[in-house]
């Protein structure tokens, strides 16, 4: 196992109505109990492997913020007690954010992310301009404090209509660097018109705000129309890098539920993070099923058995020259769209193909999407990769 998606409340102090949690299910204030997350840390499954990189606790919700401190605090003390070879991340909306929890943060995670879009967020009274706001001022503060925040932009149609200087514009305002593009699924739709699980039991039929053909355009225009801007910014971009590096990474959640699990609130094991919500395909309860009755559970085989095997039928995958690297793309949506393009951005990939040929042959004029990172010595409160280390000031990643 290498990750473990801890989701520890589904409450939320925000309103976005394509939120994989629907709205009700973010009203509800249950918090994780120590006992649950002791359980669930304490499975073999988490253990360290020798040679093996240790497990990453991805904290998230809703929204871990709104988690009292005293609580958040004896979460951390649990792990370090039951777990403490495991690396602990935080995903966070970064909606309201404190000096303490900032010092928590860097107290605790090695890693933190959030999620951005330019509309279709919004705080509880439904105001969109109030979370921007918030939000510009939050990653600031992070930048201000040291933190190395990775920006998902969620790529919906309000982001896509903003064009790419709005993220450009933010990247500059807020000093952060890092950005990723996720591909934006209208799971308000899911939730009002139910949704559709396959013979594998994986929820794939999903509505997407955009098509993939938007999707590759944008982030195309970014290397095209901003080199010099992202060269100056020093902006990394995690699935760009990937292709140019030719690090054969698959994305998040391709080919991977035998390398990840997410917990509930009331201990309730699931696959998928964006499945919570979706009760048919959970894997059972952390107080009522044991680790081997979970890890084994039929929907979690039959998923496993979807995403390498029946995903590829009667599709292209296996003759395509990047399969290797991108395994077919995200398991949780369609393969194809319908748009000419696919969710593995074969588009994007021939781009960088030609973009490294020239960056090999003018370095200095182009940006680089994959700079070379310095092999850190790995001691108690350092990880071996730079690129996601979130300690901004750190001496090791100023070489």
């Amino acid at each position: 196992m290498k990750d473990i998606y801890l989701n520890m409340t589904h409450f939320c102090n925000m309103e976005c109505p394509r939120c994989y949690l629907p709205s009700e299910m973010r009203k509800d204030r249950a918090i994780m109990s120590a006992d649950t997350l002791r359980k669930i840390v304490s499975m073999k499954c988490v253990e360290q492997v020798e040679n093996e990189d240790p497990i990453t606790l991805c904290w998230l919700g809703g929204e871990v913020l709104t988690i009292p401190m005293d609580t958040l605090k004896e979460f951390r003390k649990v792990i370090a007690e039951v777990a403490p070879h495991a690396r602990n991340r935080l995903t966070t909306n970064i909606f309201s954010i404190t000096n303490e929890q900032i010092d928590f943060i860097k107290e605790t995670f090695y890693s933190i992310e959030t999620t951005y879009a330019a509309g279709n967020k919004m705080s509880l009274d439904g105001s969109e301009e109030k979370y921007q706001e918030r939000f510009k001022k939050n990653l600031k503060r992070l930048t201000d404090a040291g933190i190395l925040c990775h920006v998902n932009v969620e790529l919906n149609d309000s982001t896509i209509k903003a064009g790419v200087k709005h993220i450009i514009s933010l990247a500059k305002e807020t000093g952060q660097k890092s950005w990723e593009f996720d591909i934006s699924v209208a799971f308000d739709k899911i939730f009002n018109e139910g949704v559709k699980v396959n013979e594998y039991m994986y929820a794939t039929d999903v509505p997407l705000t955009i098509t993939y053909r938007d999707w590759a355009d944008y982030v195309i225009q970014f290397i095209r129309d901003h080199n010099d801007e992202m060269k100056e910014l020093g902006i990394r971009i995690g699935f760009l890098d990937s292709c140019f590096s030719k690090e054969n990474e698959p994305f998040f959640n391709t080919m991977k539920t035998h390398d990840y699990l997410t917990a509930t609130p009331n201990g309730d094991i699931l696959g998928a993070p964006v499945f919570a919500a979706i009760k048919p395909i959970h894997y059972g309860n952390i107080h009522e099923n044991s680790e081997d009755e979970i890890l084994n559970h039929p929907t979690k085989v039959m998923h496993t058995a979807y995403e390498h095997v029946g995903r590829f039928h009667n599709e292209n995958c296996g003759t395509c020259e990047y399969f290797d690297e991108c395994k077919g793309g995200f398991s949780c949506v369609p393969i194809t769209d319908g748009s000419g393009e696919c969710i593995g951005m074969k588009s994007i990939r021939d781009f960088i193909e030609s973009y490294r040929e020239q960056y090999i042959a003018n370095p200095e004029n182009y940006w680089n999407p994959s700079p070379e990172l310095p092999q850190m010595l790995i001691e108690s409160e350092c990880i071996k990769n730079c690129s996601i280390c979130m300690h901004l000031n750190c001496e090791d990643r100023k070489q």
